[in-house]
């Protein structure tokens, strides 16, 4: 009899929470002046709303893959053979890298102009580009998150025996690592690397001391960790370009993610309707494919709204329905010819084939 691995419903929840801010973020992250579209009309309102977003929406991502690495390895007595687990996480987030990277970011960045209105990239030719930002992973566009990733799990499968023997200096370390990490060099994304492994080892030890964190934040804390986080939200914004800035934003992004977490323990029910709904269980399914599809979409549809004086919130809601639209039916079309391989989903009967072989 096959047996189905347990659902976590509050990761189910938290994987499609993240997904929506990512792209809601990536729709209004124009506003903020950090995308070469120079937009007719400027949003005070969408900058600020997006820098909110921006404080933890990517350290979520990584707190609920240590969640689930801990969940996996420690639970359910996986990921034990090092060279498999390699070869596992370079299919799921190594061949997308390339994929995506080669064949889909940048021909598409380059077509409508993106490089060329960047100050940077505006005197490089397409093999510079492709060097540069894929090969060397300097500036790979959102695909610095699947790069950084991988790299992440390897390091962390190295070092975690360590990081066992004292788990308050082990945080202390990693923390200090993330504060440091923006003067560490970019290329191969080791500064991404060093800066988010803090948040894989935050969803290590969420997962490890599962019991506790659920028993604490069922004390009606959230209330009061949103109000400190939207303070130091407050702050942050005041030090923005200032050194002491590093210091706050470990801060933001961690009461970011207490406060979804917080939030998710209350949808850890399989029969909530949200939970049940025909939607919800489909950006579960594939928040993974809309994340790699997204970012390229938003960008053709801003070098075209760029031109246009429209409400920048219009603008936003036009890039996050069309971003998100035809992301999903990118998706849906490349699991209809059998090319779901390019993000890494490995094929059910297959899969099972393997299982039974290996018994």
């Amino acid at each position: 009899m096959e047996n189905k691995q347990e659902k976590l419903i509050n990761v189910v929840f938290l994987k499609v929470v993240a997904i929506l801010l990512v792209v809601l973020g990536h729709a209004m992250y124009v506003y903020t002046g950090h995308k070469p579209f120079q937009m007719q009309v400027q949003s005070s309102a969408l900058n600020v709303i997006s820098l909110y977003i921006y404080s933890f929406h990517m350290p979520l991502f990584i707190f609920i893959s240590g969640y689930l690495y801990f969940y996996v390895k420690i639970e359910k007595n996986k990921y034990r053979n090092f060279k498999k687990f390699i070869c596992n996480k370079f299919l799921r987030l190594g061949v997308p890298y390339i994929i995506f990277g080669f064949l889909y970011l940048v021909p598409i960045r380059w077509l409508i102009g993106y490089y060329k209105l960047r100050p940077g990239t505006s005197h490089m030719s397409l093999a510079q580009i492709y060097f540069k930002h894929i090969v060397l992973a300097e500036m790979p566009g959102h695909l610095w998150f699947i790069y950084a990733l991988f790299g992440i799990f390897i390091l962390f499968y190295i070092i975690e025996k360590y990081l066992k023997y004292n788990v308050k200096v082990s945080f202390i370390i990693l923390l200090a690592l993330h504060i440091i990490s923006y003067k560490l060099p970019a290329y191969f994304s080791i500064n991404n690397i060093a800066s988010y492994l803090f948040y894989f080892y935050l969803g290590y030890l969420f997962r490890d001391y599962i019991k506790q964190i659920i028993k604490f934040l069922n004390k009606n804390v959230l209330i009061y960790i949103f109000l400190v986080q939207i303070i130091l939200f407050i702050v942050g914004i005041y030090f923005q370009n200032a050194k002491i800035y590093h210091l706050i934003d470990p801060g933001l992004g961690i009461l970011g993610i207490i406060l979804c977490f917080g939030i998710s323990i209350k949808f850890n029910n399989p029969n909530n309707k949200l939970i049940k709904n025909r939607m919800f269980q489909l950006l579960d399914r594939d928040s993974y494919p809309l994340y790699l599809f997204h970012d390229p979409i938003i960008d053709i549809a801003l070098s075209f709204l760029m031109l246009t004086k429209i409400n920048p919130f219009l603008i936003t809601a036009i890039c996050f329905i069309v971003g998100m639209g035809i992301s999903l039916l990118l998706t849906k079309l490349f699991r209809i010819i059998k090319l779901k391989f390019i993000w890494g989903e490995k094929d059910k009967k297959i899969q099972l084939i393997k299982n039974d072989l290996s018994k």
